[in-house]
């Protein structure tokens, strides 16, 4: 491909998502196939070829493939690194876009705009565990909202090339929240918007153990969160008030459903599953928490 000719580069970060990512692919299609102003990298870690075979099915898909496992960050890092355009775009491989997801996208760009992050919808919502999911992880951009964006999620954004080089691309060692720690300096500028039409629909299988799981690593990721930038109350992290922490993030879920009648509807019904993410949410905290002061105290080498 011509990368001069290139404006837009789809980014999507891949690890053993066979079931999933020929949904994302085949939704991108018809809003890339043929033309020259776009491309699709997709940055496998999975490291078991399987990837490679599914996106032959899509010549315009270029794979890249890593070594080993590969945290988000990194793996989309590794994708900017073979991009062209100067528009950048993040999806991940269970994230499936609407037939004009890319065009919304860019529509907000504007001269005060540096990232875009779009809505993100529950792509199961037959599934408790993928319901319950959604509601703790990423009710935050699911439309209506009424206030300004203060950070966005991996799975479904845009960034200006040059705001990305500047904040020095994603973080690569954090399992999860690297996306907020490169869109919460944006965030805080009026320079992130929100792009509610520009929607994906998040299609990950869950189970209840694999919930509790993902929450477990949430946790431990907010405590390094609140450690390495000034995220909304991350005082309460810092000073070990991990009670507090818990009841601010309850708080915030709720201000959240009070304008999404549906989706609160859905939260009372599955309070019990929720209650368990969320305390599976305080271990991981706590135990990052734990582990930190266990560093702090172990002597240093001499």
């Amino acid at each position: 491909m011509n990368g001069a000719r290139v404006t837009a580069s789809i980014v999507i970060a891949a690890y053993r998502s066979g079931d999933t990512l020929p949904l994302v692919l085949e939704a991108l299609a018809p809003q890339v196939a043929g033309r020259l102003d776009r491309e699709v990298i997709v940055v496998d870690s999975s490291a078991d070829g399987q990837t490679r075979a599914i996106a032959r099915r899509w010549p315009w898909a270029e794979v890249i493939s890593l070594p080993g496992r590969a945290w988000p960050g990194a793996a989309r890092n590794a994708g900017v690194l073979y991009a062209h355009g100067e528009l950048l775009a993040f999806l991940d491989a269970d994230t499936v876009p609407v037939h004009d997801w890319i065009d919304q996208l860019e529509r907000a760009v504007q001269p005060c705009v540096d990232m875009v992050g779009g809505a993100i919808v529950n792509g199961r919502p037959r599934s408790a565990p993928a319901v319950a999911a959604h509601l703790l992880r990423l009710i935050e951009w699911t439309p209506p909202r009424r206030d300004a964006l203060l950070h966005a999620a991996g799975g479904n954004l845009l960034v200006r090339r040059s705001a990305f080089e500047a904040a020095g691309g994603f973080p690569i060692d954090m399992a999860c929240a690297e996306d907020t720690l490169l869109t919460l300096p944006a965030g805080r500028r009026g320079r992130l918007a929100f792009a509610p039409a520009a929607v994906v629909y998040h299609v990950k299988h869950y189970s209840v153990r694999r919930l509790l799981a993902a929450e477990y690593r949430a946790g431990r990721g907010h405590y390094e969160l609140c450690l390495r930038c000034d995220f909304p109350r991350a005082d309460a992290v810092r000073r070990g008030r991990l009670g507090l922490a818990l009841i601010f993030r309850v708080n915030g879920l709720i201000r959240r459903l009070v304008h999404q009648r549906r989706e609160l509807g859905r939260a009372v019904v599955l309070s019990p599953l929720i209650s368990l993410g969320l305390l599976a949410w305080l271990l991981g905290l706590a135990a990052a928490a734990g582990r930190s002061r266990h560093r702090a105290l172990r002597p240093s080498a001499v």
